[in-house]
């Protein structure tokens, strides 16, 4: 479902907890993927507003990082598309289309 999503075959997992814990590599490697960890988290399951959530990503964002984003908030929906556009300025990044 998700390289349908994406247009390609995702590369790396994001489980609960530790990503280098032995558990969580001996799955990743089972799925063929590299298990990661999050290094920017906006508690967007708080649900303060999007505009929070977009200045939150936005201020802890650094090139090669990841943000941890729940489905089914709202919020994150409404910040997305302004989080992407804004990284993608910063980062030059080559976003999925």
């Amino acid at each position: 479902m998700s390289q349908q999503l994406a247009g390609q075959t995702p590369c790396l997992l994001r489980l609960l907890g530790a990503p280098h814990a032995p558990v969580a590599q001996r799955v990743a490697q089972a799925l063929g993927m590299q298990a990661v960890g999050y290094t920017v988290n906006p508690y967007d399951f708080a649900r303060q507003g999007a505009r929070m959530l977009v200045e939150r990503i936005l201020s802890q964002a650094k090139p090669g990082g990841v943000v941890l984003l729940h489905c089914g908030v709202r919020q994150t929906v409404e910040a997305l598309p302004v989080v992407v556009e804004a990284l993608r300025k910063r980062f030059a990044l080559e976003v999925l289309r």
